[in-house]
């Protein structure tokens, strides 16, 4: 009985000592700004399933996430190029984060560009559109709102994205989005 209550407390020992270690180990492949940059959480709550919204100021539909928020791309951020991994972009512009690439598809109806996830610095899965992550902006108080278009910040221009992937127009430029 002894020898049995000794071999169990050291199991246990060995057990909690790895449950203690904050150290992981991943199979995922990371890109190489993910091995460069320094990274922040920051991240938006709640996001899939993505929809389609008109959005004040826009032409035609963009992509909002659950809650009607506006979803944005950065150009010319990829997922090979990360831009916004300071604390001081992510505060301004949360990254749309999933906890795995299939919470993307389920209810992501109208989206019509390839969804996807890059795996960001801090080990978060970022949702990703055509190649494109995706954010929010802070400054967009209320659904509908898309106040965080056009900017220039953090090293490119922001932009709300359509469901193939592509920036939006806005209503007063007449053009169809692209780059």
């Amino acid at each position: 009985m002894r020898t049995c209550l000794a071999v169990s407390l050291i199991g246990a020992a060995a057990l909690i000592a790895g449950c203690g270690s904050s150290s992981t180990t991943t199979t995922t492949a990371t890109t190489s700004a993910e091995k460069t940059s320094t990274s922040a959480s920051s991240s938006s709550t709640a996001t899939a399933p993505l929809k389609l919204a008109t959005v004040s100021g826009l032409s035609g539909k963009v992509v909002v996430d659950s809650q009607g928020r506006t979803l944005y791309l950065l150009k010319p951020e990829t997922t090979t190029h990360l831009l916004c991994t300071e604390s001081a972009c992510l505060a301004a512009w949360p990254a749309v984060t999933v906890t795995s690439a299939a919470a993307l598809t389920k209810g992501s109806e109208g989206i019509t560009g390839r969804l996807g996830v890059v795996k960001r610095p801090n080990g978060e899965f970022q949702v990703t559109l055509d190649g494109h992550p995706l954010y929010v902006y802070a400054g967009d108080a209320q659904n509908g709102q898309a106040n965080g278009e056009d900017l220039k910040s953090f090293g490119g221009t922001w932009e709300a994205v359509t469901a193939a992937g592509e920036p939006a127009a806005s209503e007063s430029s007449g053009s169809t989005g692209g780059y």
